[in-house]
């Protein structure tokens, strides 16, 4: 009888280890992957504020795996869809199992390949701080629309602007890139497309009337184009018998625009030897080189010069137009 409660003992004993065993080495399954997951910071992120944000696990398949029972060890190759409302994410994830005595089995290290989509466009922190930089350029700018497609946004603004030398119309398009390893966009670049009329500035301007010159500029804008003035220039002389010396005949001048005080100066590169040299007949019969080299158009136009004589380097004349 001992006997035989010995044997029954001794069965039982090996039985609850092989249930131990058998239990213990059973491989996790994706409910559990899931489970795991979910504690650590695959499903997090940091947005382009520099603000974390948590992902959702939506779905979840094992593509392949391998376990070594002997080591009590399972590799694991797995697709992971997260979301959240402003991103996707199909990753890639490898994960290595680990099966200890107390506490089962437990992820020991992993490694994931993200793959973000965007669901909304940039942020507005992001877009608000690339639109005050345009507005230093362009205080009257106006939000018009945001495209969107897979990896790239462009938020379109409308611009226009009035002055005395020009109206202003447009668009500004701001175009944003998404990063499908990070999940944040960045701004890429700005593209202008902005048309100038400076009908309101053609007609013929005369140099305003100083006591350093001995003679009068004409300078006369025929036309213009986006890209510069068809300009005549000439000098009369100021002396007992008046002479016109032509400089320049419907000639094109282009210029460039750069920002300097929140307001255009537009001037050209050949400006510097604008109506190139010419000569001033003063009181004393002595001739004199006049260069004109720099034509600003700003909140009245005038003419930045230089004389030759020993008087000095010249002061700006100011056109008043006709």
């Amino acid at each position: 009888m001992v006997k035989k409660k010995y044997i029954f003992g001794l069965v039982m004993i090996i039985s609850a280890v092989f249930f131990l065993v058998g239990c213990g080495s059973k491989t996790v399954n994706e409910s559990k992957i899931k489970s795991d997951l979910s504690g650590t910071d695959i499903i997090s992120y940091t947005d382009e504020s520099g603000n974390p944000q948590q992902l959702t696990i939506t779905e979840l398949t094992i593509d392949k795996r391998q376990t070594y029972k002997d080591k009590k060890e399972d590799i694991i190759y797995c697709t992971v869809h997260m979301e959240n409302p402003y991103v996707k994410n199909t990753a890639e994830v490898i994960l290595k199992y680990n099966y200890y005595d107390k506490g089962g089995w437990i992820i020991e290290k992993y490694e994931i390949t993200n793959n973000f989509n965007p669901i909304t466009p940039p942020s507005e922190i992001i877009i608000e701080k690339q639109k005050q930089r345009l507005m230093e350029k362009y205080p009257a700018l106006e939000f018009k629309s945001v495209n969107m497609d897979a990896s790239t946004a462009q938020v379109i603004y409308e611009v226009s602007d009035t002055n005395d030398i020009y109206d202003l119309t447009g668009q500004v398009v701001s175009e944003y890139v998404f990063n499908e390893t990070s999940g944040k966009w960045s701004f890429l670049q700005n593209t202008e497309n902005i048309n100038h009329d400076y009908s309101k500035m053609l007609g013929t301007y005369v140099s305003e009337s100083s006591e350093n010159y001995s003679s009068d500029l004409y300078v006369t804008f025929e036309s213009f184009t986006q890209d510069g003035f068809y300009i005549t220039a000439y000098a009369i002389s100021d002396v007992a018998e008046p002479v016109r010396q032509d400089i320049c005949k419907n000639t094109f001048f282009s210029f460039n625009f750069e920002w300097e005080n929140k307001r255009y100066i537009a001037y050209s590169p050949d400006l510097k030897t604008f109506f190139c040299e010419y000569s001033v007949w003063y009181h004393d019969y002595n001739w004199y080189t006049y260069e004109i080299h720099t034509l600003y158009i700003k909140d009245h136009i005038y003419i930045d010069d230089r004389l030759g004589h020993s008087s000095g380097l010249g002061t700006p004349i100011t056109l008043i137009k006709q």
